[in-house]
């Protein structure tokens, strides 16, 4: 149970922040989502990061993991 609350908030966290990035940078004018992009990008790279850091090195807990993996990055690549 503490493992799926973990995920919720880091997912809840990781979606307000794609959605204030949306806002700041989708442009309506020419109708290409720079947003969007930036967000999916950032975020995959940020999965990569930290699972390979954890991989790598025991130095993050399984449910550090799953709040910053699944949970935020999930929520900020897809919303």
């Amino acid at each position: 149970m503490k493992q799926l609350l973990l995920i919720f908030i880091g997912g809840g966290t990781g979606s307000v922040l794609r959605y204030l990035v949306g806002k700041l940078l989708n442009n309506s004018q020419t109708g290409i989502p720079y947003g969007t992009f930036i967000a999916n990008i950032l975020g995959s790279l940020l999965i990569g990061i930290i699972l390979g850091y954890a991989a790598k090195n025991d130095a993050i807990s399984q449910n550090q993991t799953l709040l910053l993996a699944t949970g935020f990055c999930g929520g900020f690549t897809t919303f």
